[in-house]
């Protein structure tokens, strides 16, 4: 019978802590604050930005191919793309524009397809190349 009560009394201690440690971070939750803080200069006060990359690296010396378009697409195919991988990308974030690599060998040996893409982009936000 001390036995008995002597577990229940651990068991409605463990018990009763528990309950308390619950209760304690909930009420630790509610005093915990998160700040966003808007852009303060006009010029990019607008801004809500995602980066459409190459998979592999942006750095590269040859033609950097975002992810979804490759080496033999045409201007109408990047498009389609670009208009898949924005949207996508907007419509999941809320973002507005779009940040896009580009390069001299871009420019000189796939400028014609890549502005596909760049249309695209350009038909739902902003652009933004580096």
């Amino acid at each position: 019978m001390k036995i008995v009560k002597i577990v229940s009394f651990i068991v409605v201690g463990i018990l009763g802590s528990i309950i308390l440690l619950i209760a304690s971070s909930f009420t630790f939750l509610n005093l915990v604050k998160i700040t966003i803080n808007k852009p303060t200069s006009s010029l990019s006060a607008g801004i809500r930005g995602v980066n459409w990359a190459d998979e592999h690296d942006n750095f590269v010396d040859g033609v950097i191919y975002v992810s979804g378009l490759a080496k033999n697409d045409t201007y109408d195919s990047a498009k389609v793309v670009g208009r898949q991988v924005i949207g996508q990308m907007f419509d999941e974030t809320g973002a507005n524009t779009v940040r896009l690599p580009i390069n001299e060998a871009t420019v000189a040996n796939y400028w014609r397809t890549y502005t596909g893409a760049i249309d695209a982009a350009l038909e739902r936000g902003k652009v933004i190349f580096c």
